[in-house]
């Protein structure tokens, strides 16, 4: 048996002058819970900085389902953070603090003789579920992939309001002309058109908008709700200065009960306030707050409601 020689320089060479730092960026989806999973890796050398953000986002939804944007808009806000930083000189990857609680780096790695693009894109098919590497070696704006994801999930999620439709379109289809167009339609919710109010479901004896309570995002979903009972109350107003009967106006909330178990106490507390909050508004306006569980739910309160 012949011995082998192996020379050192039979190996390749490795450029010293490319020393990458690199460390993971890890999502944590639920506050409470030790499940956690890579959205993207950053590195960083003598010339500048590469963040790979997970190019598959979209995969979240099947997991996750309605809470699936929640998750996506704080990727968003984190990796938006992460540039800006970068972007005033300071690429170091020690003591970063996100904005948001549900990010954080991960252990700080070393590699040697590689660009820092291409160490971000191996590492990121490595470890994450949730990339795919390009066949090409493209590098994309960090910010522009994850709003691509964004739309993917918009795109996938029917709105409330629909899944309510499609609830009483089985039961009652004479109903379906009370809802709006946009909700008959199967569209996405579209931008306020100067005071121009939005009453998604306009019956014959219950005016309603339905809406979620975003868990992970609390103190903005009250202000989309207070602006949704608004709407209520100046239809209300108008309603009473015609001959029409004046019908039942309600605030039909889907609020996911189940999601609050996992949340720390003190994020319970303040998600309490805001219903508390919702809830005086919603008297003040003489408008009724319900906070239900799910379209079946809503749907078969409607029903219920035209039915008496």
């Amino acid at each position: 048996m012949n011995p082998m020689n192996i020379r050192l320089e039979d190996f390749p060479s490795l450029d010293p002058s490319k020393a990458t730092k690199w460390a993971p960026i890890v999502c944590r989806p639920k506050e409470a819970s030790l499940e956690k999973f890579i959205v993207g890796i950053v590195a960083v050398d003598k010339d500048g900085y590469h963040i790979e953000v997970a190019n598959q986002l979209s995969r979240l939804g099947c997991l996750y389902g309605d809470n699936a944007m929640p998750i996506a808009l704080s990727i968003e806000i984190a990796v938006a953070w992460l540039e800006e930083v970068f972007a005033d000189g300071d690429t170091s990857l020690l003591d970063l603090r996100f904005p948001v609680t549900n990010i954080f780096l991960g252990k700080c790695e070393s590699a040697i003789g590689v660009e820092r693009e291409e160490v971000a894109q191996e590492w990121m098919a490595t470890l994450s579920s949730f990339y795919e590497k390009p066949e090409n070696a493209v590098y994309s704006s960090a910010q522009s992939v994850v709003a691509n994801a964004k739309e993917e999930l918009q795109a996938q999620k029917l709105r409330l309001p629909v899944r309510v439709l499609t609830v009483i379109e089985r039961q009652e289809p004479s109903l379906l002309e009370y809802f709006h167009e946009d909700v008959r339609n199967k569209s996405f919710r579209r931008l306020r058109a100067n005071a121009r109010i939005k009453i998604d479901y306009n019956g014959r004896k219950l005016s309603a908008n339905i809406d979620d309570f975003n868990v992970d995002a609390p103190a903005r979903t009250v202000g989309v709700l207070k602006q949704r009972m608004w709407d209520l109350s100046i239809q209300r107003e108008r309603v009473a200065q015609s001959s029409k009967a004046i019908n039942d106006f309600e605030m039909l909330v889907d609020f996911p009960q189940y999601r609050i178990a996992d949340k720390q106490p003190s994020s319970i507390a303040r998600i309490q306030e805001h219903v508390r909050e919702l809830t005086e508004q919603a008297d003040s306006e003489q408008i009724r707050l319900r906070t239900m569980s799910g379209p079946n739910q809503i749907g078969e309160h409607i029903l219920h409601k035209e039915s008496v």
